[in-house]
């Protein structure tokens, strides 16, 4: 009996747990100002509800066009965009993929342009605050799209910058994003970043495979199978051909 009791109250604990990080997630999402700080706790108890999340935002990506444009059927072109983010964003919260900018915005940009999407695929300094780091985007006209920013490197110590952007919205705060892309500093970016800028998309996989990359998450695999989950047939060499001189962009202002 003893023994009973002890696992009901240990299934109380878990249950009050759990509707403690629902109710992170519910505020998480909520559309009020919260201080970076309190945005940061809730986020990281939000990571335990990654699917209720992944909806969430996916659901909120749709509205995108309708709230922020005034649009009242999103066109193909809008749709085609939605469908390449929702499936990145998936793939970085699924496999855990974090500090993945440089290589998923690569993924995205091939994709993008394998839909007919024209897009910039971007490198610099994003600014929120007083808070600096060096990443990659993907720009179609003057919209930011960005799913790799809502898991950074870091994140089981809270480093929260924001939750994924879609064309310039963050679906967290269900705002315009509060990051500044494309800033400059003093410094300007480090080793890794001028690495990644200074390469072309072949150099880039082929530093992948020098460093020892898992084959899965190499440039031309990764794009292959996104595209999959697109509705796209392709091949990757094809795709190191097509794309392989592609530079970064630097942005700064």
């Amino acid at each position: 009996m003893a023994s009973e009791v002890r696992h009901m109250g240990q299934a109380k604990r878990r249950g009050s747990k759990d509707d403690r990080i629902a109710e992170a997630l519910r505020r998480f999402l909520q559309e009020e100002d919260l201080s970076v700080a309190q945005e940061s706790a809730i986020y990281s108890k939000a990571l335990h509800k990654r699917d209720a999340l992944l909806e969430a935002w996916q659901c909120r990506a749709e509205q995108v066009p309708t709230n922020f444009e005034g649009v009242g059927v999103p066109s193909e072109y809008i749709c085609s965009q939605l469908k390449v983010f929702n499936a990145a964003l998936k793939f970085i919260w699924k496999n855990d993929f974090t500090g993945a900018c440089h290589n998923m915005s690569a993924v995205i940009y091939i994709i993008l342009s394998e839909i007919n999407v024209q897009s910039t695929l971007c490198i610099g300094e994003v600014k929120l605050n007083n808070q600096l780091f060096d990443h990659s985007w993907v720009e179609v006209g003057e919209k930011i799209i960005d799913a790799a920013v809502s898991l950074p490197l870091d994140h089981e110590n809270s480093a929260f910058v924001g939750g994924p952007v879609f064309r310039s919205v963050d679906l967290s705060t269900n705002k315009h994003t509060r990051l500044h892309y494309g800033v400059e500093s003093e410094n300007g970016l480090d080793s890794i970043a001028r690495n990644v800028c200074e390469r072309d998309l072949a150099e880039f996989g082929d530093m992948q495979i020098a460093d020892g990359a898992d084959e899965s998450i190499l440039v031309w695999n990764m794009a292959k199978n996104l595209a999959s989950d697109v509705g796209l047939s392709v091949c990757a060499d094809n795709l190191r051909r097509k794309y392989g001189s592609v530079n970064r962009v630097l942005r700064s202002m």
